[in-house]
Formats: C-alpha cells, structure tokens, sequence
C-alpha cells in the first residue's frame, strides 16, 4: 500500500515544477544581439532577431501588432535621439502554453528621455518597463510589453524620490 501511495504522490507532482532547462547557446546569443540591439538602437539588427510570425503586444498600440506595425513602433523608438534605454535586469525562464514549453526572458528596462540642448520633448523624461520575449530557438516570436512605471519604490514598497 505504501509503494502504491508513493507512486500517487510522484506522479501528482506537475511536471511543470521543474526548473527550465540551462540557457541553449542560440537563445542566449539571441538574447545578447537584441539588448545590443536596443542599446545602439540598430533596427536592422533588431529586425533580424524576429521570427516571421512575430507577435508584439503593448498597451500603447492597443493591443496586439504584427511584425510590420512593431518594427514601425521601434524605428520611432531608435529615430528619438535623447532616447536612452538601458537593461537593467535579465531573468531566464519558460511557461507553458499551446502544449509546448517555450523559453522567456524577461528584461527590465531603464529609459530616459531628456534632452539637455535647451528644446524639451513632449514625451519627456524617465520610467521603466520590462519586456517578456518568447523564444523560439535563435528567432523571437513575441514580446510582451508592459505599461510605462515612473515611481520607484523601496523593496519596503515606499517611494524613493520623496
């Protein structure tokens, strides 16, 4: 009876509590290209980092885009020249989704938007988001993009700026 309960118990354990498996050797080289990418604000290497089928998602345009509308959203992004974004976090990992597990990484981003030449832009200052890319081998298929967040907190939960 016990054999029996602990074999219950093994194959109760979702297999999903596993940790993902190491960082492959394409996705990490991926992942490296595109946070290359957007530091030097190359669109071309940008563009080359994602799938055909690539699938972007932000709330500033209002949901879903397909490649062509997301690369139209960047190259604004990289044509801004007081634009800065800097990489601050990189955290590894997957889900399963589609019954097929995939690999994410999930960047948190610093940008600022000042410019110091006495003209000030309309879209002004600093925040931080993070961006959730879906691999697929060397290839991004997706990228989640999250709201702008401007107020930084303490890991207490206070504001840092008062």
């Amino acid at each position: 009876m016990k054999v029996v309960a602990a074999l219950i118990l093994a194959l109760a354990v979702p297999a999903i509590a596993a940790p993902p498996p190491p960082p492959s050797e394409e996705g990490l080289t991926a992942v490296q290209a595109y946070i290359r990418a957007t530091k030097e604000k190359d669109l071309k290497a940008y563009d080359g980092l994602l799938s055909d089928a690539f699938l972007g998602n932000d709330d500033d345009l209002s949901g879903s885009a397909n490649r062509t509308k997301w690369l139209d959203g960047v190259a604004k992004e990289f044509g801004n020249p007081h634009l800065n974004v800097n990489i601050i976090k990189v955290f590894y990992g997957g889900h399963l989704a589609r019954g097929k597990f995939s690999i994410q990484v999930m960047l948190v981003e610093n940008a600022n938007n000042f410019s110091f030449g006495g003209t000030r832009s309309p879209d002004c200052c600093a925040f931080y988001r993070t961006e959730t890319l879906t691999l697929d081998g060397a290839k991004i298929v997706e990228i989640d993009r999250s709201p702008l967040f401007d107020v930084v907190l303490s890991t207490a939960g206070t504001r840092t700026d008062l």
